[in-house]
């Protein structure tokens, strides 16, 4: 773990000692050149990704490791990414700092019960235990009061894995990285890398999750009920209606602040 000035002079460091001379990149839209290395990255990263999902090795995934596929223009290219500045894109989150795995970090096994349908396992996410511990907690508390529970779809992604959900998101928004940043960080602006701070995307027992159009998420039961009761367990919205940040609204996106913990007798 790092601090946000060093790791910027770190993420500096690392374009300039691997001899990469990154290619400008447009914010608005790729141009088609860049967009076939894009796909051709992607391409080589997707399936390595696919097997590492639900692993503790997708926790403290390196640069080296994500690189390690590619030729050196795609490295290039990947490392460029690092390079951008979001004030140029108008995004006002903070640097929180460039996590590649932690030690208090824990699985967490959830077995989803659709409201029509047949229980099943979701993937296996890692949260920092306390985190794990209130989410398990509010969960329990929504099925007592209004019979549904809320599950995790997306906790704690390092900045490396960050790097990888951004440029693919790209492809969902016409490869443009203005449009992409404004519902997908960049590396060591998520709160998802972020144990101290740690987020969540949350899922509900219809089905709804971060795909979902945002008016129709917060109509849910979950999520009414979260708007209420939520900050008992520590859990705040992140990124509300006109939210200051620049980013969209997210209904699902829930960040853990034990500040809001009230002290136990």
């Amino acid at each position: 773990m790092f601090g946000p000035i060093l790791c910027r002079l770190l993420l500096t460091a690392v374009l300039v000692c691997a001899g990469c001379c990154a290619p400008a990149l447009s914010l608005d839209r790729l141009g088609d050149a860049d967009r076939r290395l894009h796909d051709s990255v992607l391409a080589r990263l997707d399936p390595m990704i696919a097997q590492l999902r639900g692993t503790p090795a997708l926790t403290t995934l390196t640069l080296d490791d994500l690189c390690r596929p590619l030729d050196a223009p795609q490295q290039a290219y990947v490392k460029s990414f690092l390079a951008i500045d979001p004030d140029t894109i108008g995004v006002n989150t903070p640097f929180l700092g460039l996590f590649f795995g932690d030690p208090n970090l824990i699985p967490l096994r959830q077995t989803f019960t659709p409201l029509q349908g047949q229980p099943y396992s979701l993937p296996v996410h890692y949260l920092p235990r306390t985190v794990a511990d209130q989410f398990r907690r509010m969960s329990d508390r929504m099925h007592s009061d209004i019979g549904r529970r809320i599950y995790v779809n997306s906790g704690f992604r390092n900045s490396t894995f960050q790097l990888y959900v951004f440029m693919s998101s790209m492809r969902n928004h016409d490869y443009s990285i203005r449009e992409t940043v404004r519902l997908v960080a960049l590396p060591g602006y998520s709160e998802h890398g972020c144990p101290a701070r740690q987020a969540v995307d949350l899922l509900t027992q219809d089905g709804l999750d971060a795909d979902t159009p945002p008016d129709l998420y917060e109509n849910s039961p979950e999520f009414h009920w979260l708007a209420a009761n939520a900050r008992e367990f520590g859990f705040t919205l992140s990124y509300p209606k006109n939210s200051p940040t620049g980013l969209s609204y997210e209904p699902w996106h829930w960040r853990f602040d034990p500040a809001l913990l009230a002290p136990r007798p």
